[in-house]
């Protein structure tokens, strides 16, 4: 069966609530405030350019066996996509997604999810969201994916997939689930008996900030990378429900608003200020009085073995930079 089209999928949906409703609204279809009505008011479905707007990525401008459906409705909220396209728009299109980060052989639809770190597990961060591992067992290698937590609304995951094996056209699946949806995509993190990521480590290699680092394990007085991805936090403890009635009160306030840059093999992977919440800014939560955490990561797909270099700058007269090391085997 075809799938409908964009246009198909409005006009069936019009037709659904009457044909004088539907007569109206095909009148004035061509004006802007029209189609507002017609998504805000009678809830009809978004097509697929606007899905991508509201996203924000990259339109794939080759992408073929479009499927979409979704609701903007708080407490329904979701948007699910499928499409096809020539690889260069497909990766295009992903990598607008999570920061571009895609994790190879990882299926972000189906994980085992872990506060400590195991074989083959990738670092799973977002804003606002507790740190963990997370691996897809028997997955393909020819799918790249990644799971994430929006910037710009608490309480929203973004999930992305491409399948790379037509090497014609990339399979691309994208989705904001609803949390009936996380539940069934990552069980682990809904359970009921005990939170499975607590615990997670995390790092704070200087005493006079309170500054942390999770994806690195300290073995044999030593920092090691786990995975591909190292992430950078101001908050010296961090426990799953340090963002309300945290005592920031223990943190020197004249770190507020100061510069802080950070710098890996001496390329700057971080440039912002302290929040009032003691977080490192991010652009989209600067002014915000709910600054979130770790909006701040660096992913590298191929990390070369050998020993690399962090250097902490943080502009106060009394502060010293500090530069540490880790290894990668």
């Amino acid at each position: 069966m075809d799938t409908p089209t964009p246009r198909k999928r409005n006009t069936i949906g019009c037709l659904a609530l009457g044909i004088l409703p539907c007569l109206m609204i095909l009148a004035v279809r061509q004006t802007g405030i029209t189609r507002r009505f017609e998504v805000e008011v009678l809830g009809l479905d978004w097509n697929f350019e606007e899905i991508v707007d509201y996203i924000g990525a990259d339109y794939p401008e080759g992408a073929v066996e479009i499927e979409h459906e979704s609701s903007h409705f708080d407490r329904g909220f979701f948007i699910e996509v499928r499409f096809k396209a020539p690889p260069d728009d497909a990766m295009k299109f992903a990598k607008s997604i999570c920061d571009g980060v895609l994790y190879q052989g990882y299926d972000p639809f189906g994980t085992i999810d872990s506060g400590q770190p195991s074989p083959n597990a990738h670092l799973i961060f977002g804003s606002g969201s507790i740190p963990y591992y997370s691996y897809s067992p028997n997955a393909s290698q020819n799918l790249l994916g990644y799971r994430c937590h929006l910037h710009t609304t608490y309480g929203r995951w973004e999930y992305i997939r491409v399948d790379t094996g037509n090497p014609k056209l990339y399979e691309v699946r994208y989705e904001i689930p609803t949390e009936q949806s996380m539940r069934q995509y990552a069980p682990n993190l809904f359970s009921d008996v005990a939170h499975p990521l607590e615990g997670v480590e995390y790092l704070n290699p200087t005493s006079n900030l309170p500054f942390m680092i999770v994806g690195l394990i300290l073995r044999d007085g030593q920092y090691v990378l786990v995975g591909e991805t190292i992430c950078f936090e101001t908050r010296k403890n961090f426990d799953h429900g340090s963002q309300n009635g945290f005592p920031y009160s223990i943190y020197p306030r004249e770190l507020i608003g100061k510069n802080v840059v950070i710098s890996v093999d001496d390329k700057v992977v971080v440039d912002t200020t302290i929040s009032r919440r003691m977080t490192l800014s991010h652009p989209n939560q600067q002014n915000s009085e709910n600054d979130l955490l770790l909006n701040y990561c660096v992913f590298q797909k191929k990390w070369e073995p050998r020993t690399h270099t962090i250097t902490l700058h943080v502009d106060m007269p009394d502060f010293q930079d500090e530069t540490w090391t880790f290894e990668v085997k």
